[in-house]
């Protein structure tokens, strides 16, 4: 996957249009991660009003020059410290919008957190943006065509990574408001990654190495699902257990057969919280575990940390689907935003067969899933 970095907007445009010829022509799926010089990009519809021209000449003498992109969407503002991240492919079969966004989302919120949804006053505003505590810190917009009877999509992300906020919202609504409408954006409805990541370091470069290594977690994943393992192992477990931090034990004797006939399911979680949000980590840490205790079909409910780090990881086994989708449901209502607004680099594994349910609600965390093939447990009673 390639990062490049354009002198200017119009470069980096016209090489996304170029992936999206290529695709179709030979090859069925193309990533292009980007960043350019500072400047505004506006849709062509924004591009037909009255007195654009005018407009567009004094942006640019202001150290904003304006570049016109084919998809829709709204005014945006780009920098040295903005990633750009496009995706184009030949869906195997038919894909619905949503599922369009989901395809570019999904890796960012691997990485970052979050979750989707509009946030008042930010620039470019729309159901997919990626948000973190309220903010905004990725925006998105998807294209589709069709070639030689088969769907091509394009979707693409601007990710605010160490970004100076504040001077492109300026720039966005001196534009607009030369224009006779909008300039209501505001630099407070925005976040860089680096502050999500509590990393001050954090490049677009360096984040659009987690990103691709997030996607081709993902589809080692994928191509590991379709390739049944010709014979099953036992189960090998490690003499040494990691510290103990924080959780409610084990309660029950179970076998192999007992989580094959129960369906007991289990999740392991890595994750990490930055210096600056440890406080409201174990916060949340101490309130997510009084609700849990009270879930009677949650069986473990452990977190361990590396202090070293910041580095936690969280055990949780559930005694059936029923149990499973319980806690996913009290999890969403009551600490989700919390939760996807402190942690970063998450990365979640699912061991067992979890409903659907649980699955469209885990999709944007990229879990990897694992059916049991052999093993046993042995726990006290409690």
């Amino acid at each position: 996957m390639t990062f490049r970095v354009f002198s200017d907007l119009d470069s980096a445009l016209a090489a996304e249009e170029a992936l999206f010829d290529c695709v179709g022509e030979g090859a069925e799926s193309a990533c292009l991660l980007w960043s350019a010089r500072r400047g505004l990009v506006t849709p062509r519809s924004l591009s037909q009003r009255p007195g654009f021209i005018d407009s567009a000449r004094q942006s640019a003498a202001g150290g904003w020059p304006v570049s016109v992109r084919s998809s829709g969407g709204d005014l945006v503002p780009q920098g040295p410290g903005t990633l750009n991240f496009c995706r184009v492919w030949m869906p195997s079969g038919p894909i619905s919008i949503e599922e369009g966004y989901k395809a570019i989302c999904d890796p960012i919120r691997s990485v970052l957190g979050g979750y989707c949804a509009p946030v008042e006053a930010c620039f470019c505003d729309g159901k997919y943006n990626v948000v973190v505590a309220g903010r905004k810190v990725a925006g998105t917009a998807q294209r589709r065509r069709q070639l030689k009877g088969r769907l091509v999509v394009l979707a693409h992300a601007m990710i605010l990574v160490n970004e100076d906020i504040a001077p492109g919202v300026d720039a966005v609504n001196a534009l607009q408001a030369s224009l006779g409408f909008g300039g209501d954006v505001r630099a407070a409805a925005h976040v860089n990654a680096s502050e999500v990541m509590s990393d001050p370091t954090l490049t677009p470069r360096k984040l659009a190495a987690r990103i691709a290594s997030a996607m081709d977690r993902a589809d080692s994943q994928r191509a590991h699902e379709t390739v049944k393992p010709e014979k099953t192992r036992p189960a090998v477990r490690n003499a040494r257990s990691p510290r103990f931090s924080i959780g409610i034990g084990p309660r029950q004797v179970s076998t192999r057969e007992d989580r094959k006939m129960t369906g007991a399911i289990q999740f392991l979680i890595k994750l990490t919280v930055g210096a600056d949000k440890r406080d409201a980590w174990k916060t949340l840490m101490h309130e997510m575990l009084a609700a849990t205790e009270k879930e009677p079909g949650t069986l473990v409910y452990e977190w361990y940390v590396d202090d070293a780090t910041g580095r936690f990881q969280l055990h949780e086994r559930y005694a059936d689907q029923a149990a499973c989708e319980n806690h996913i449901d009290n999890f969403v209502t009551n600490f989700a935003e919390r939760f996807l607004g402190i942690a970063s680099d998450i990365e979640f594994t699912v061991c067992g067969d979890p409903s659907e349910k649980v699955r469209e609600v885990l999709a944007g965390l990229a879990p990897s899933y694992f059916a049991l093939t052999a093993g046993f447990a042995r726990f006290d009673r409690a």
